[in-house]
């Protein structure tokens, strides 16, 4: 099973994004706080830590340094995402250990694209992009 951790404190934006990732597979494991998403990785291995940038109870930067820190998440692609759309904020995603950063709102294929490249899925291009390859 290809697991997704998604950390949102927002249910409308994780149904909507387990709506989006399902057609790819994924499975979505939701979290809404750091702590139950740290929880979470020990339990599911995620391959891939879909994040958003606001967290009600901890520093976003925290928790990238702590999901970098533990060995079963050690590795595994973070994507943050974001409605604040300063310059900064990607530069220091990127710093901090992320592997992508995603504005809000995002096209459901924009969203797509980034998990998969993340996750490693190389898709052929046809017109209906319904060729999926899986590593």
């Amino acid at each position: 099973m290809r697991n997704v951790l998604v950390i949102e404190d927002e249910p409308n934006h994780i149904l909507l994004i387990t709506v989006i990732l399902q057609i790819d597979n994924y499975h979505i494991i939701p979290a809404r706080t750091a702590t139950e998403a740290i929880d979470l990785a020990h339990q599911h291995n995620p391959k891939l830590i879909l994040c958003d940038l606001v967290i009600p109870d901890m520093d976003i930067w925290a928790i990238i340094r702590c999901f970098r820190e533990i060995p079963t998440t050690r590795t595994t692609p973070i994507l943050l995402m974001s409605g604040f759309v300063h310059h900064d904020i990607h530069e220091r995603a990127v710093q901090a250990g992320c592997d992508g950063f995603i504005s809000k709102p995002f096209s459901a294929d924009k969203l797509r694209k980034e998990v998969n490249q993340l996750v490693g899925v190389s898709r052929l291009s046809d017109q209906n992009n319904s060729h999926i390859i899986y590593p």
